[in-house]
């Protein structure tokens, strides 16, 4: 871990230290957290979404590729359950299938984002993130300036033009 990472890393663990199992476990992961349509808070991924049930960490798949069920069965506890949907083609043939996991231990959380598609979010160094807000400053003052060359002069020139078009 480098010098400049070391107080983001430090934010990070205090942010998922506090608020809802929810907010702790996508701090601990850096995964993003947004509603669903009715009003839930979830994880997206690319073929499904974790949430949490009360205590439990849960995964929901929606037509999503099949996957065996000795790998569903291995990230649930005693209090677990896993249901799996049909296997079915798609409109373009490709088999899909609804899956259900409830109950994840701490142990399956790695495979059940893998298996939900999410992806972390991205972790910039301080020395990047300095660049980049150098960049961003040029290229607004190079912008603001060239606004400013376009600008008609102000004066009677502009009034003497409209006036005689009447």
């Amino acid at each position: 871990m480098t010098p400049e990472n070391s107080a983001t890393f430090a934010a990070a663990n205090e942010n998922a230290k506090s608020g809802t199992p929810l907010e702790q476990f996508a701090a601990a992961y850096r995964l993003k957290v947004r509603q669903d349509e009715c009003g839930d808070s979830i994880m997206p991924g690319r073929f499904g979404h974790l949430y949490y049930d009360g205590p439990r960490l849960c995964l929901m798949r929606l037509d999503a590729p099949p996957v065996q069920r000795s790998r569903l069965c291995s990230l649930v506890g005693p209090d677990g359950s896993v249901w799996m949907g049909d296997i079915s083609p798609d409109r373009n043939g490709r088999r899909v299938q609804d899956i259900e996991v409830r109950g994840i231990r701490p142990q399956g959380a790695r495979l059940a984002i893998r298996l939900s598609g999410a992806k972390p979010r991205r972790r910039i160094s301080e020395k990047r993130r300095l660049a980049l807000i150098e960049t961003l400053r040029k290229a607004r003052a190079a912008k603001t300036k060239e606004a400013l060359s376009r600008t008609p002069p102000l004066g009677l020139d502009r009034d003497e033009g409209a006036a005689g078009n009447v």
